[in-house]
């Protein structure tokens, strides 16, 4: 009788085996062949539906490109890659010394370009990738692993103003003086537009899926996907939505088929898309903090709002103000982070949220890491917008800031003397790397070594 090999058997006992896997593993018998390959989608399909937030399974599943049938496989890998088991180490440091870059942006400052939030909106990071873009107009493309390895271009519109990472088209998309560009991702060469899209006062650029918006007139919002054209090397854009605000836009978000948007007049929109139309689904009362246009931080349907004062890059802050999914809790925003008069902790200057990731930088030079498990009750099914037969049993992150006195962090170091102005993460396998900025001339990376078995 000839000896039989786990290949004869049936998918069913394979399933049942397979089940008993460590996450890790499941990933890694993924690559063995094409039948187990299918039989670790069905469990990634079971494990992403049971463990992960809606939000954050979304959020991942877009950076993936929002391709169906669903990659389950690669989704779960990339959420296990931030999931914190023990304290991680501090394994190296990186430190890029741009000496070419420049805080001589030329023109007035605008709603959304002052001097904390250019900081920001002019870096992007990809994994160990990161892009930065010059007041001179150079675009440039690092590899955090291989600090010898850097690719430039130059957009020749001026200063970039804004970058952003078009996942589903493998394209950053860059705000110059009065274009948007586009560059594909690895090569950073430039892609052929059959036409130009201009670029208004307001520099802002976000993404989801197949649409990337941005403003080309005051009080207006434009999306437009990519259509098919003959010359791979070249992108046709097509309009599928326009909004028309009531007053301009400071900055917006684009998420499911939802479009955030912070107003000048302190009120945020939410509009949903219906086909090529779009409605005000809710308006929340006028708000002073965004009035004034003091920081604030979009991630995924989430609202991060600083009291800090802005002159330039110097910034003071009291307390934050928190909340998502604002049409469905009457636009309430809550406080966070409100500091004791008599006892203040370090403040927190400006965050990054990826996955249940959240990254604080604070005035005395710190970076704190938290993560987060909660979820609200399970609700409405988002993934119902794209036809698919699953429902993620968590509903949404329940985000929680607090200063590190009341709760542990996950990680924290004093890593400048100088307050830090900007942080940003990003997830390579078993490191996650902690990227921030003390001031416009140099970026530095923290990479931690995490234990994701």
């Amino acid at each position: 009788m000839a000896q039989l090999s786990i290949q004869d058997l049936s998918p069913e006992v394979l399933e049942q085996i397979f089940s008993y896997l460590d996450s890790n593993s499941v990933v890694c018998a993924a690559k063995v062949c094409l039948q187990w390959q299918l039989l670790c989608q069905t469990i990634t399909k079971n494990l992403c539906c049971n463990n992960m937030p809606s939000d954050v399974f979304i959020e991942i599943w877009e950076e993936t490109g929002l391709g169906i049938p669903i990659d389950f496989i690669k989704v779960w890998g990339a959420w296990m890659e931030s999931q914190i088991q023990c304290e991680p180490i501090a394994c190296s440091t990186s430190s890029l010394s741009l000496q070419k870059l420049s805080s001589n942006f030329s023109g007035a400052w605008t709603p959304h370009s002052h001097g904390h939030q250019l900081i920001r909106s002019t870096c992007a990071v990809r994994g160990n990738f990161l892009y930065i873009g010059d007041a001179d107009g150079t675009l440039a493309f690092y590899d955090v692993f291989n600090p010898e390895f850097t690719i430039e271009n130059n957009i020749s519109d001026g200063a970039v103003r804004e970058l952003e990472i078009w996942h589903s088209e493998n394209i950053l998309a860059v705000s110059g003086d009065s274009k948007v560009h586009f560059f594909d991702l690895d090569t950073l060469a430039k892609v052929r537009m059959n036409s130009e899209v201009k670029s208004g006062a307001n520099k802002h650029l976000s993404t989801f899926g197949n649409i990337i918006s941005f403003s080309e007139k005051d009080a207006e919002i434009t999306g437009c996907e990519t259509k098919c054209c003959v010359d791979k090397n070249s992108i046709e854009l097509v309009t599928v939505f326009n909004v028309t605000l009531a007053y301009a836009a400071i900055q917006w978000k684009l998420w499911l088929d939802k479009i955030t948007v912070l107003e000048v007049s302190g009120e945020i929109s939410i509009y949903r898309r219906k086909g090529k139309e779009t409605e005000l689904e809710y308006k929340t009362e006028s708000n002073m903090m965004i009035m004034y246009k003091n920081p604030c931080f979009l991630f995924r349907d989430i609202i991060f709002c600083s009291t800090s004062a802005s002159v330039g890059l110097i910034v003071r802050t009291s307390y934050w103000l928190l909340g998502w999914a604002l049409e469905r809790d009457g636009g309430r925003l809550t406080r966070a982070l409100d500091q004791d008069k008599l006892n203040p902790a370090d403040d927190v200057w400006c965050l990054a949220l990826r996955r249940n990731i959240l990254v604080c930088g604070t005035e005395g030079g710190c970076l704190v890491v938290f993560t987060g498990d909660k979820t609200e009750p399970s609700t409405a099914n988002d993934l119902e917008l794209y036809n698919l037969d699953m429902r993620i049993k968590r509903g949404h992150s329940n985000i929680e800031l607090e200063f590190d006195k009341y709760r542990k962090p996950a990680f924290k170091k004093m890593v400048s003397k100088k307050p830090i102005l900007s942080v940003d993460v990003g997830f390579c396998g078993d490191k996650i790397l902690l990227y921030y900025r003390t001031d416009i001339q140099n970026i530095s990376c923290i990479i931690l070594k995490n234990d994701v078995s």
